[in-house]
Formats: structure tokens, C-alpha cells, sequence
């Protein structure tokens, strides 16, 4: 059950709890909000009632809801009358595009349409504001062209359309016939326990002392007025409304025979479903989608696709093969035992990888802060060697002028010559041989060239700068 209009849900999940049903199904309704309050509180007295927080139109959303193994899906209208309003007073104004009329029910219309894409073989029951937009539920039919009434398309007939417009029509024959809402409530909702509380008390009225079994006054007298009537209610069977297929044993494929062996079991039909091939997907009769047949001729034929509305007062079970079901719920749970495990191995595969990329990251962090530091490391060395390398260049810069000064400087050049003029001397006196205790060359360098002053300090002094000079 999808849809936002979940006021009247208490409604239509009651008669799917209904006893005579003998089967108990699950329901899972899909909701895109926080679920009301007072509706859970309605519907919790029913048994394998599941809620699921999502969005119909979400392929996940429904898929978690179980869309794939899902046999009927009822589909709600937004009940918002403002919304509603808005958009009708909106299409009445002048100059208005026709599509907005559409906009009631577009979430109704995509939902049915994203169910039947992904299970073709639910039973989709859709209900529509605007039978206008019932055209948009088949694009393919010729509903588009509004030649064709709604009530005449493929997807009214087969049940699978509900429009609001139809509660019109039954408010106005009920004002005529009060019993057409009783009806139909029989119908939908099956047995009324009150009136069947009701009808038990007139029975055993009927059979009390004081009348002597007679309905009606004392033994023997005429019956009174009413006294038929109220017979006839006391003897009453109520009867629940099932859909069976057709039954083994019927002496022609008739609509014919099929009502004389279900009248010799106490049961009534109502009329047909005719049904499509599962291998051909289309009915005896072309239909793409199964309709309901009320009331046929005698003469219908019936086929193994078809099913039959009966009315039963006595609960009818459904007749399965042992087989077939041990066989179905082993499947069901090997398939769900391997779910589990490919989940599991999922989960553990997300887990690892998540920890393998937080151990990266926390490694990448490190090697970053490493490669900054040493990259900081670099800069401080490379500009300390810089520096380095500059003072270096200015020393000899300062080194190289400060050389080329002295050395060209009239001082050192008058003791070059006077140093060659020496040397010139003592190689002609001595020869180019060299005696033992000979005194210093620099020393006689000096000597000849300071002047003589008593004391000798400025001899020293110009030796020690000559010698520096010349170092």
C-alpha cells in the first residue's frame, strides 16, 4: 500500500483480516514521512502489518518493500484538498494549460507505471482524483484522443482503477435505495458480527417456551403480521464473497454448468475474471489485462484462465500441493540464506576497504607532514648556504681590490725594483750558489731598504708589513 491519503487506512486493511479469508497475508505500506500516530494506532490491533519509510517512486524504496514478490499493490491519492483546489482553480483560469490537470494526480500516475515496469504479474490498483488523467495510466490507448470514456478502458474494467467520481454516483442511488450501501459494505467488508449477533437472537427467540416453538403467538393460531418475515431473517445464512478458479467435474465449459454445480454446493457466483495466459501474456478474447464479466449468458465459454466470484457460507481453503510448498519455502530459503551471505561478504569487503583508505589517508597525512618539514629543512640550509656564499664573494671581491691596490701602489713598485737590483747584485758577487747561516732574504730585503734609525722599530715595523705584503 503506497500513498500519502492514510485516514480511511483502518478501512481497507479490515477486510484483508477478515476470518473467512483463513490466510494471512503481510502488508507493507510505504510511506515517505514520519507515520501518523493515530492511524498506527487503528491498524495495530492487525496481525503482519510492516512500514516502510520511502518515497513509491524511489526503484529502492519499493524494492525494499518486497515490489518483486508483492501479488497485490493499492495505490492512494494525495487526499490534500488544498492542493486539489489550487490546481483546479488554476486550470479554470483563462488562457490555463490543459496539462496542469494532470498535476493531481502525477504521483499516483508514476507510481503505477514504476510497479508495472518492475512487476508486471501484481495486481496494481490505482486510485485517480481526475478520471481525465485516466488516459496517462496507458499512454498507448486511445484514451488520449477523448473519444472513449474512462469508464470503457481496459483499466476500469479489470478493477485496476478506482475513481473518486464513482462515490458520487453511489451517494445519489443510495438516496433512492438505502440498501445499496449495505450491499456493497457486505460485499467489501463480508460477514457484520453485528448483525450476525442479531440474527442468532431471533433464532433462539424463535424456539422459546412461551410460544412453543412457533414464531408468532401460541401453538395452532395463524401466523400474525411480520411473523413471515421475521422467519425468513431468523433463517438467514450469511455468506462471505470469494474468488475461485474454476472447479473440476463440470459436464460443459459453460457458464451454464458452472452455476448448477455451484448451486448444488450452496454457493452462488456472481460472475467471471477473465484472465490472461501466463505464456502468451493476452486472454481467450485478445485482452491484455484480465476484466470482470457480471452476471454472463448460460452459454459463456470458460477457460482454465478464468476465475469465478461466488458468494460461500462456509469458509473455502484454499487447496494447495505439500509439495509444491516445501518445495517453494526451501527455494525461498536457500535464496534468502545467500542473500544474507552475499550481504554479509558485502559488508565486510565496505568494511576493509573503508580501513585500507582510512590507513592511506592517515599514511598520506604523515608523508606530508614529513615532505613539509624537510622541504622547510631545505629552505633554511639553502638560504643559510646562500648567505654563505655571498658573504664569500665579498670577501674576495674586497680580497682582490684591496691586492691590487698594494700591488700597484709607487711603494711596491720601487721595492720590486729594488729587490730585482739586489738580487741582481748578489748573484754576481755569490754566484748562483747559497751559503749555510746566510741571514734571511727578507731579512737583508729590509735592512736595505729601511732607513736607519736608531732602535730599529721602524725597520720592524715596515719588515713586518713588507712581509705581509708579500705573503
Amino acid at each position: 500500500i503506497s500513498g500519502k491519503g492514510l485516514s480511511n487506512l483502518y478501512d481497507l486493511i479490515r477486510p484483508l483480516r477478515s476470518r473467512h479469508l483463513g490466510v494471512l497475508k503481510h502488508i507493507v505500506i510505504v510511506y515517505p514521512k514520519d507515520f501518523p500516530l493515530s492511524v498506527w494506532q487503528r491498524i495495530s490491533l492487525f496481525e503482519s502489518i510492516w512500514i516502510i519509510r520511502g518515497s513509491a517512486l524511489e526503484e529502492a524504496d519499493i524494492r525494499r518493500a518486497g515490489i518483486f514478490k508483492a501479488k497485490q499493490v493499492v495505490v492512494l491519492a494525495d487526499p490534500s484538498d488544498s492542493q486539489r483546489n489550487d490546481h483546479q482553480a488554476y486550470a479554470a483560469r483563462p488562457g490555463s494549460k490543459k496539462g496542469v490537470d494532470a498535476l493531481v494526480d502525477a504521483d499516483a500516475i508514476f507510481c503505477y507505471q514504476c510497479v508495472r515496469k518492475m512487476n508486471e504479474q501484481a495486481h496494481v490498483v490505482v486510485e485517480i482524483v481526475l478520471h481525465t488523467n485516466v488516459g496517462y495510466l496507458d499512454p498507448e490507448s486511445r484514451l488520449n484522443s477523448g473519444d472513449i470514456d474512462y469508464k470503457f478502458t481496459p483499466e476500469f474494467a479489470s478493477g485496476a482503477l478506482f475513481s473518486t467520481s464513482l462515490l458520487d454516483t453511489l451517494v445519489c442511488q443510495a438516496f433512492y435505495n438505502t440498501k445499496v450501501i449495505e450491499v456493497v459494505n457486505k460485499l467489501i467488508g463480508s460477514v457484520d458480527n453485528r448483525e450476525e449477533f442479531e440474527r442468532k437472537q431471533k433464532r433462539g427467540g424463535r424456539g422459546s417456551r412461551g410460544n412453543g416453538g412457533q414464531a408468532g403467538g401460541v401453538k395452532g393460531s395463524p401466523p400474525t403480521p411480520g411473523s413471515s418475515q421475521k422467519r425468513l431473517e431468523g433463517s438467514m445464512v450469511s455468506s462471505s464473497l470469494y474468488q475461485i478458479s474454476i472447479p473440476e467435474g463440470l459436464e460443459s465449459r459453460t457458464y451454464g454448468a458452472l452455476f448448477q454445480l455451484l448451486c448444488k454446493r450452496k454457493q452462488i457466483p456472481l460472475g467471471l475474471l477473465r484472465g490472461t495466459f501466463p505464456h502468451t501474456n493476452t486472454g481467450p478474447k485478445a485482452n491484455r489485462m484480465p476484466y470482470v464479466f457480471t452476471n454472463p449468458p448460460k452459454d459463456t465459454e470458460l477457460f482454465t484462465c478464468d476465475k469465478v466470484f461466488i458468494l460461500s457460507p462456509e469458509p473455502i481453503r484454499l487447496k494447495q500441493n505439500k509439495k509444491d510448498d516445501l518445495k517453494e519455502m526451501h527455494d525461498y530459503e536457500t535464496r534468502r540464506k545467500s542473500k544474507l551471505k552475499i550481504a554479509d561478504d558485502t559488508i565486510q569487503i565496505v568494511r576493509q576497504l573503508r580501513e585500507d583508505v582510512q590507513m592511506f589517508g592517515e599514511r598520506q597525512e604523515c608523508i606530508e607532514v614529513q615532505l613539509q618539514n624537510m622541504s622547510e629543512d631545505l629552505e633554511k640550509k639553502l638560504e643559510n648556504m646562500l648567505g654563505t656564499v655571498r658573504e664569500m664573494n665579498a670577501l674576495n671581491h674586497s680580497y682582490q681590490n684591496s691586492n691590487n691596490n698594494v700591488h700597484n701602489s709607487p711603494d711596491m713598485t720601487k721595492h720590486r725594483n729594488s729587490i730585482d737590483g739586489f738580487n741582481g747584485n748578489k748573484n754576481a758577487k755569490f754566484g748562483s750558489s747559497s751559503f749555510i747561516g746566510a741571514p734571511p732574504v727578507g731579512l737583508n730585503r729590509a735592512r736595505s731598504l729601511s732607513p736607519s734609525v736608531p732602535g730599529g722599530r721602524k725597520s720592524l715595523n715596515t719588515t713586518s708589513s713588507f712581509d705581509d705584503a708579500d705573503r
